[in-house]
């Protein structure tokens, strides 16, 4: 997720320019040279875009697979994480190498071949496509496994309720597809607006439903910090506390890491009073540990 934070913020960073270049504007109105260097970050912001959507996903998904408890569910998140890659690498190079020389799909005047647009359209559309498919696919997994985790029921609504962002995610990615013709528009400074928003809303609503698990634990690490209170109260609480502890969101070299910093390289306990586990079991062997506590 941080990850795709950064490569967000890259691409905010290639929005302001663009609309520096006159993104908004009627091309009559630009010079030559502002509309050369507005298609250039028009070109390397669809480019992130690709990448930052993608990377968002994939981190939904391993999220997902820490809820997940049976290996076929297991495997088709898997199967949705590589399909993920593979797609969108081929299609970033489709874009990306649809000039030759490359710099020619902004510097109109250079000499050398080009997709045609139809084609170059045809991408953009593709993605989108996959885009909003994927969308659905990791709301609905993300409702059918929340249904069935061990949160409190007003928690569970909550979380059902803005990992579902999701569809609202791929209800922008169809939009942006509705919108795909505009970039190959002659007054691509003025008529791109719609689909420029749509993409805009689309990654940033992507990565709000993303960052939905890390809320209430960073809310308590915050806590924590603020109130000199232990910072592992982000990760267990009080047996008499009822709500999740959510210790299999986690994976077990985390754990093994936290255990070991905490007792000065010595320890190797998957944490604190845990000190062996079989993967499967993890979940049930950690309420009897904190039952009996």
């Amino acid at each position: 997720m941080a990850l795709t934070q950064c490569i967000t913020a890259v691409g905010k960073g290639f929005v302001v320019t663009e609309i520096s270049y006159g993104l908004g504007q009627h091309r009559r109105d630009l010079s030559i040279k502002q509309y050369r260097n507005l298609l250039k970050y028009y070109y390397l912001d669809t480019v992130q875009f690709f990448i930052a959507l993608t990377t968002c996903k994939i981190s939904v998904c391993l999220f997902l697979l820490r809820l997940a408890q049976f290996n076929r569910l297991k495997t088709v998140l898997s199967g949705l994480i590589a399909f993920l890659v593979i797609t969108t690498v081929a299609l970033d190079l489709l874009y990306v190498l649809q000039c030759s020389p490359v710099h020619r799909a902004w510097d109109l005047g250079t000499p050398g071949v080009c997709f045609s647009q139809d084609l170059v359209m045809n991408i953009t559309i593709v993605q989108g496509v996959f885009a909003f498919i994927t969308g659905f696919i990791c709301a609905a997994f993300s409702l059918v496994l929340l249904r069935n985790s061990n949160v409190k029921r007003q928690t569970k609504y909550a979380l059902c309720f803005l990992m579902g962002l999701g569809v609202i995610t791929g209800g922008v990615a169809i939009a942006r597809v509705a919108t795909a013709p505009q970039n190959k528009a002659f007054d691509l400074s003025w008529n791109s607006i719609s689909h420029s928003m749509t993409r805009i809303f689309e990654v940033n609503i992507g990565n709000t439903a993303a960052c939905v698990p890390l809320f209430k634990p960073f809310g308590r690490y915050v806590r924590a910090k603020i109130t000199g209170q232990d910072p592992d109260e982000l990760f267990y609480r009080k047996s008499s506390d009822n709500s999740s502890r959510h210790i299999h969101w986690y994976p077990r070299s985390f754990w093994r890491w936290r255990s070991r910093s905490r007792s000065g390289g010595e320890g190797e306990g998957i944490a604190p009073g845990i000190t062996s586990l079989p993967a499967p079991a993890v979940r049930t062997e950690v309420r009897n540990c904190e039952g009996k506590s």
